[in-house]
C-alpha cells in the first residue's frame, strides 16, 4: 500500500479489542458453537468448564460473597484461545458477507491478483478497503455488528489508521471522524513485526534482542546446569526471532548479537565472560554430527529463506503463496533487484533452494530442458559445454517426450551415451500428467528447517571415490567382489568405515554367519575375515533411493580405463553426484519418489562418506 500506483484511495485499519478475553459473552460462545456444528453435549460440555468461575472481591482486606460472572474466558485456560479464534471467525464471516454483497471493496495486490479485506490473528486484526463513504459505513457496520453480539470493545485510542498516498483529504478527514482515529503514517508492528514499507533497519529489529534478554532475565540461571540451560536454548531462545526470520534477513548486528547471548546463556549463565569449553561452530553443528543441536543464527536465517522460497514456488495454497505470487508473477533473476524487501528475501533462499529441487517428470510442459533440475544429472547446460541455438535455448522437455517414450531427434547435436543412458533410465508415466517439482528438505510435503539448516551447514566431505569394471557372471557376483576391494581400499588408509550396498543378498550373504556355497564361496569367506579384522567396520543394506552417487560412479565406470587396471580414481567428487550428496543423505532418512536407475551388471562402485 505504500508503494501503491492506484490512483484510487485505499486505507488499512489496525484494531485493538480491549479486554478481549475477558469481554467475550458466554451466549456468543454458544452461538459459534452451534454455527460449528458441534453437538450438544459436547457444547454442554464447553460451557460447564468456562461458566463454573466464580469471583469475589476484598473490601478493606475482607472477603465478600462470591459471585458468577456471566462472560468472559480464562487467561491461561488452553482452551480459552481455541474458543476465541472460533468466535472471531464470526467477525471474518461478517466482512466476507459484506464483501460478496459489494458493500467493501478488498485491496488488490496487483492486476488480477489476490484480494485481502482483513487479516486476523486471535485479537490482532488488520482490516483493508477502499477510502470510500460506502466503504465506510460497510466497516462502521460490520464492527458494530460484532461488537453487540460478542462483547467486544475496540480501543480506538490505541488502534491506527493508514491510507495509500493517492487518497483524497475529503476521505481522510471523513474516516478520521466517523472512526475517532488519527491517520498515521506507521501502524507499527503486526505480531512482533514492523509494517512499514521500505526495509527494517536494526533498530526497527531491536525488540528481538531485547526480547531474548528479557526472557533470560526472568530465569534463574545460577541455579541451571549447561545441560540445562541448553534445553532452554534450543525449546525458547531460537523460537524468538523464528517469526522475523521467516520474512526478511536479518541485519548482521542483529544476527551476531543473538548468538552472542546464546554463547555467553550457555557457557556462563549470564552476559558475563567465562571460558567457553568448545568452538561454536562445533557447537552449532546437528546432535548427530558431534554438536549440542544449537542453531546460528545466520544459517537458521538462511534456512528460513528457503522455506520461504519454498512457499512460493511449491506451496501454492498458503496465503503468502498467493499474496507475493499476485503481486510478482515472474521468478526471473531480473526482478529481486526491484520489489520489496520480502521480494528480495525471495531471491536470497532460491538459490539456495534449487540445490535441493528436482523435477518429477509428466508431460515435460513446465520443464526447462537445459535449465531446470529434472536428472540426477543436475541442469544440463552445466554438463554440455558450447553455445546453444536461440531455438533450442529456451526447449521445453516436453520436446524429447512422444507418446510416453523418449526421442532425441529435434537436438541439434548428439549427446554423449552415459548421458543418454540416464536420461533413458526415467520412467515417463503412461498417461498425461503435469511435472511436479519437488525438494529433498521437504519430506511428506512439509518444509524441514532441520534440513535446510544441515544442508547449509555443508556436513558432508568427500573422502574418495572410485570405479571399476568388474567382469562377473552376475550383478551378485560383481557386488561381492566390489565389496571386497572396498574393504581392501578402505583398511590401507581408514581404520573406520561402513560399507553400504543396494544389494540386500550380497549384504545377507556376508553378515551371515553360515557357510557359503557356489563357486565365489571364498570371496564371501575373505569379506567376513576383512570386516572381523577391525571392530570398527561394519557392512549396511542401504534402500537404492538412498544410493544414487554410487550409482553414478557405477555407470562411470562403464567407461574403459585400461591404464589404471581398469579402475578411475574419485580424489575429487565429480560434478554429476555434487547434487546426488543431499539427495542420497535425506532419502537415507526419509524415502523419496525417485526413479530406479539402471543396474549394470558389469561395474559396481562403493562410496566412503566421513560425516564431520
Amino acid at each position: 500500500m505504500h508503494t501503491s500506483k492506484c490512483k484510487l484511495g485505499w486505507f488499512a485499519l489496525k484494531l485493538d479489542l480491549e479486554k478481549a478475553f475477558d469481554r467475550l459473552e458466554w451466549d456468543f460462545i454458544r452461538l459459534c458453537l452451534t454455527n460449528a456444528r458441534i453437538d450438544n453435549d459436547t457444547i454442554s460440555l464447553i460451557m460447564r468448564c468456562i461458566s463454573s468461575s466464580s469471583t469475589q472481591v476484598a473490601l478493606n482486606g475482607n472477603l465478600l460473597s462470591s459471585f458468577s460472572p456471566s462472560r468472559g474466558i480464562r487467561q491461561g485456560d488452553p482452551l480459552s484461545p481455541y474458543l476465541f479464534i472460533l468466535c472471531m471467525e464470526a467477525l471474518s464471516t461478517l466482512i466476507h458477507k459484506s464483501c460478496d454483497d459489494s458493500d467493501w471493496s478488498p485491496f488488490p495486490l496487483g492486476k488480477g491478483g489476490a484480494s485481502f479485506s482483513h487479516l486476523l490473528f486471535a485479537d490482532d486484526i488488520l482490516l483493508f478497503g477502499r477510502a470510500s463513504e460506502k466503504n465506510l459505513c460497510a466497516v462502521q457496520d460490520t464492527l458494530h455488528t460484532f461488537c453487540s453480539s460478542s462483547g467486544q470493545k475496540i480501543n480506538f485510542s490505541k488502534s491506527k489508521l493508514l491510507f495509500s498516498k493517492h487518497t483524497s483529504t475529503v476521505h481522510t478527514n471523513m474516516f478520521e471522524t466517523a472512526l475517532g482515529i488519527k491517520a498515521t503514517s506507521n501502524l507499527g508492528t503486526y505480531l512482533g513485526f514492523p509494517l512499514k514499507g521500505t526495509k527494517p533497519n536494526k533498530t526497527d529489529l531491536r525488540h528481538i534482542v531485547d526480547a531474548i534478554q528479557t526472557k533470560l532475565s526472568n530465569w534463574k540461571t545460577n541455579f541451571l546446569s549447561k545441560a540445562g540451560r541448553l534445553c532452554l536454548i534450543n525449546s525458547t531462545i531460537s523460537a524468538i526471532p523464528s517469526h522475523s526470520m521467516q520474512c526478511i534477513r536479518l541485519p548482521s548486528s542483529i544476527l551476531g548479537d543473538i548468538d552472542k547471548i546464546t554463547r555467553s546463556f550457555l557457557w556462563s549463565g549470564s552476559s558475563s565472560k567465562k571460558l567457553h569449553l568448545s568452538n561454536w561452530d562445533l557447537v552449532t553443528l546437528p546432535l548427530a554430527h558431534g554438536g549440542l543441536g544449537v542453531k546460528a543464527a545466520r544459517p537458521l536465517n538462511d534456512a528460513y529463506s528457503m522455506k520461504l522460497s519454498w512457499n512460493i514456488l511449491l506451496n501454492k495454497k498458503s496465503l503468502s503463496s498467493v499474496a507475493i505470487r499476485s503481486k510478482y508473477p515472474t521468478l526471473s533473476p531480473y526482478s529481486f533487484r526491484l520489489g520489496s524487501h520480502i521480494w528480495k528475501n525471495v531471491g536470497v533462499g532460491l538459490p539456495l533452494l534449487q540445490d535441493h529441487t528436482i523435477w518429477s517428470i509428466g508431460d515435460g510442459d513446465s520443464v526447462r530442458l537445459w535449465t531446470d533440475c529434472w536428472s540426477s544429472l543436475g541442469p544440463l547446460r552445466a554438463v554440455i559445454h558450447g553455445p546453444l541455438t536461440f531455438s533450442s535455448s529456451g526447449a521445453k522437455l516436453k520436446s524429447l517426450i512422444v507418446n510416453g517414450a523418449w526421442t532425441f531427434d529435434s537436438l541439434d547435436f548428439v549427446l554423449p551415451d552415459d548421458m543418454l543412458n540416464t536420461i533413458l533410465a526415467i520412467p515417463l508415466p503412461s498417461s498425461s500428467k503435469h511435472d511436479i517439482l519437488t525438494t529433498t528438505l521437504a519430506p511428506k510435503d512439509k518444509f524441514s528447517i532441520s534440513s535446510a539448516y544441515s544442508s547449509l551447514l555443508n556436513l558432508r566431505s568427500w573422502v574418495r571415490g572410485w570405479s571399476r569394471r568388474f567382469p562377473a557372471p552376475n550383478p551378485f557376483v560383481s557386488e561381492v567382489l566390489a565389496i571386497r576391494e572396498g574393504l581392501r581400499a578402505g583398511l590401507a588408509s581408514m581404520d573406520s568405515f561402513i560399507i553400504a550396498s543396494d544389494c540386500l543378498i550380497a549384504v545377507t550373504s556376508i553378515s551371515s554367519k553360515a557357510q557359503p556355497c557356489g563357486q565365489f564361496a571364498n570371496v564371501i569367506l575373505e569379506c567376513r575375515d576383512l570386516l572381523e579384522s577391525s571392530p570398527r567396520l561394519m557392512i549396511v543394506f542401504e534402500k537404492r533411493s538412498a544410493n544414487g552417487v554410487a550409482d553414478a560412479l557405477a555407470k562411470a565406470g562403464l567407461v574403459d580405463s585400461s591404464p589404471n587396471n581398469g579402475c578411475i580414481n574419485w580424489d575429487v567428487a565429480p560434478p554429476f553426484v555434487l547434487r546426488l550428496c543431499t539427495i542420497d543423505f535425506v532419502a537415507a532418512i526419509e524415502p523419496l519418489p525417485r526413479p530406479s536407475p539402471v543396474m549394470s551388471p558389469n561395474s559396481v562402485t562403493l562410496l566412503f562418506v566421513v560425516l564431520i
